[in-house]
């Protein structure tokens, strides 16, 4: 199989716009009551979102999730007909590496004795799954991928709560009211902080409706000036201690404790972190399935999720601030 037999049953499927589906050995086996399988309901409750995207999916996620296996001898046979793609290689050997390459703008092969051509990343959305047990996480091409998605700023749900939500406003742009009982997490990297920085101002009217945002300090510490005069109350932002002081963990213990429902958490891939252990273990936190937690590790995925709160305090403050 080559890149350019990928690329070209996606350009011939017409459908303009790729998702990307990798979910560990465990988590894709995780069965819900009623011995029904939890990526068979998600899939079933969400074939309409789902099959307006041309679908690359590694080949055991593909084998486990997808796959029709009375015509398992046909490049893509799934069982749900709404659904077209095309199955990689096994996540583990090359499958992971393809994924981040349909990612990523890259040279592709013409047949025909044309010369390769520069083609710019096809997914736009990157669906990564994986349970504690799975340990994906520890895989290199795992951590590579989830980097290409960062640095592509690709709408990344790398959690079920993130997947579910998605699939049920982002995709279709639908709204939903913000009720005044939410927490959210805030986390950036030194390299993204000027980022983060801008989308709590973008978002700032979406933020107002929060009962508390909990930062690592040195985010609150910029952000925090921003979100005053934003006017979020001083009393409503909580500061923790700095990533490689523990910040991270701290905010890991206050999601186990049910105390956040979102994490906004802005990764800068470009930079090695001192506490990359702390990082991880926040990340393996909100891959907790019963914690349900709605983690955005990009600027797409929390912009995609933020924008689909909207009610009509929201509405007439932009049309006040816009005259």
């Amino acid at each position: 199989m080559s890149d350019f037999t990928a690329i070209k049953a996606f350009c011939e499927s017409k459908h303009g716009r790729a998702l990307g589906l990798v979910v560990g050995k465990a988590a894709r086996t995780e069965v819900l009551g009623n011995n029904l399988n939890r990526m068979d309901r998600f899939i079933n409750n969400n074939l309409e979102v789902l099959s307006k995207y041309f679908m690359f999916v590694t080949a055991g996620t593909y084998k486990d999730v997808i796959c029709d296996k009375t015509q398992s001898d046909n490049i893509w046979a799934s069982k749900w007909k709404e659904l077209n793609g095309f199955a990689l290689r096994g996540g583990k050997v090359g499958g992971l590496v393809e994924m981040a390459s349909r990612i990523e703008r890259r040279f592709v092969e013409r047949r025909h004795g044309d010369r390769a051509h520069d083609v710019e990343g096809v997914i736009k959305v990157m669906i990564l799954l994986s349970s504690p047990q799975d340990l994906e996480e520890a895989y290199p091409e795992v951590r590579a991928l989830i980097r290409c998605a960062i640095r592509n700023n690709v709408i990344l749900l790398t959690t079920y709560h993130a997947l579910n939500h998605w699939a049920m406003y982002e995709a279709d742009g639908r709204t939903q009211c913000l009720t005044n009982e939410k927490v959210i997490g805030l986390i950036a990297h030194d390299g993204k902080k000027i980022e983060m920085c801008r989308w709590v101002v973008t978002h700032r009217h979406a933020l107002r409706k929060f009962d508390r945002i909990i930062t690592t300090g040195t985010t609150g510490a910029l952000v925090g000036d921003f979100l005053e005069a934003c006017g979020i109350p001083s009393d409503k932002i909580d500061r923790m201690y700095s990533g490689p002081k523990g910040g991270d963990v701290q905010i890991a213990e206050e999601i186990i404790n049910g105390n956040i429902e979102h994490v906004v958490f802005f990764v800068d891939p470009m930079t090695s972190h001192p506490h990359e252990a702390d990082i991880q273990t926040l990340y393996r936190i909100c891959s907790l399935s019963e914690l349900k937690i709605n983690l955005r590790i990009t600027e797409a995925g929390a912009s995609s999720w933020i924008r689909s709160y909207s009610n009509k305090t929201v509405e007439m403050a932009s049309l006040i601030e816009a005259c």
